[in-house]
């Protein structure tokens, strides 16, 4: 086993943080997916959040869900920081001294969690979010300007988020309607 295989998450992990490829828009918006926490690495010493010890953590990993992130500019630095000091676990240092993970020595597949967990909010949640959010206001606009047929196209693409898969093509277009 190679160090990197530490940094694989295991399947079934993965099946129980991570939101199935197959799941429909709607379904990846109400996903718990965990916090992600404004920091720099300016603010933070990125050495804190890996360790040359074995992992301490046995809880249930749905929890992980719950616990916030560093923010995405620091995970590459916590990547590169754990490799170049063959770390063997990942800290939480960014959480308060109170908070029960401050005290706990994480898997190397965590930091990949947090990175997937990341690019998930910044590429897939995050804007899928904002077209809900613009779709509902449209929607729901009494201004005297919106028109029936404008209400009814955004309910049909709101009723579409329920069946589109978040991940992947989305099949049934002709070439014209490109």
């Amino acid at each position: 086993m190679t160090a990197l295989n530490g940094f694989i998450i295991p399947i079934d992990v993965r099946q129980a943080l991570l939101p199935d490829p197959q799941c429909s828009i709607s379904q990846i918006l109400a996903f718990a997916m965990p916090s992600q926490l404004k920091m720099t690495v300016t603010t933070v010493n990125i050495a804190h959040f890996v360790s040359g010890r074995l992992p301490t953590f046995a809880d249930n990993i749905e929890v992980l869900k719950t616990w916030p992130i560093p923010s995405h500019n620091l995970l590459h630095s916590i990547h590169e920081k754990a490799l170049e000091m063959h770390a063997r676990s990942i800290r939480y240092p960014h959480v308060p001294t109170s908070h029960p993970a401050r005290q706990l020595h994480f898997p190397l597949w965590v930091l990949t969690y947090w990175r997937e967990a990341s690019l998930l909010r910044m590429y897939v949640t995050g804007p899928w979010s904002r077209a809900e959010l613009w779709l509902t206001k449209e929607r729901t606009a009494t201004a005297s300007y919106r028109s029936p047929d404008r209400r009814r196209l955004c309910e049909e693409a709101q009723a579409m988020f329920l069946s589109i898969p978040w991940a992947g093509d989305v099949h049934g277009f002709t070439e014209a309607e490109r």
